[in-house]
Formats: C-alpha cells, sequence, structure tokens
C-alpha cells in the first residue's frame, strides 16, 4: 500500500474575524486547505498504480467545535474535513481510502 500523509497548517490571525484582512485569510486558507488538495493530486497517479493507496488529511478538533478568537482558521479546517469527505467518494471506486485525523 502507499500512503500520503499532508500535515500542513497556520494560522496568522488571532482574534475577532474583522481583524483578519484578506492576505491572512488567504495565507490561511493557502496553507491549510489549498496545499493539502494539491499536493494530494500530486500523488494520484502514484496511488491508483499501487491499487491500494491511502491519504491522510490533518484536520484539527477546531474543525468541529469553535474556539475563541480562531474563526479563520477553524473554518479552514473544516474545509479540510470536507475536502476529504469529497475525495474519499471521488477516489474511492480507485481503491484509495481518504481519511482525515482531527
Amino acid at each position: 500500500a502507499v500512503v500520503s500523509t499532508q500535515s500542513t497548517g497556520s494560522n496568522p490571525a488571532f482574534g475577532p474575524i474583522s481583524d483578519c484582512d484578506e492576505s491572512k485569510w488567504s495565507k490561511i486558507f493557502l496553507n491549510n486547505v489549498t496545499s493539502s488538495a494539491l499536493i494530494s493530486t500530486q500523488f494520484l497517479p502514484m496511488l491508483t498504480e499501487s491499487g491500494n493507496g491511502n491519504i491522510v488529511m490533518m484536520s484539527s478538533l477546531s474543525g468541529y467545535r469553535p474556539f475563541p478568537d480562531l474563526t479563520p482558521y477553524q473554518a479552514s479546517k473544516a474545509a479540510v474535513i470536507g475536502l476529504t469527505k469529497g475525495m474519499a467518494q471521488e477516489l474511492a471506486s480507485s481503491n484509495i481510502r481518504v481519511n482525515c485525523i482531527a
């Protein structure tokens, strides 16, 4: 089995969501969501060829449960959970499992 693990995360914005400018918001989503998706797609040919692949993504408890002053980070980690669910459904027919640790 071939395993690809994504562990990405950053949070340059701590405080009220009104203090999170577009640049910080973009950085959070680029680092936490986009990078996980792009890294995973780079491994898809190898995972498909193996016939038994695994992708493990890292989210956070905050993707499920809100914490004060972390709204943009929480939104990005909830997006990783959604990405995982979507990829799991899409890749199941290729015998690639996609899971997420929170």
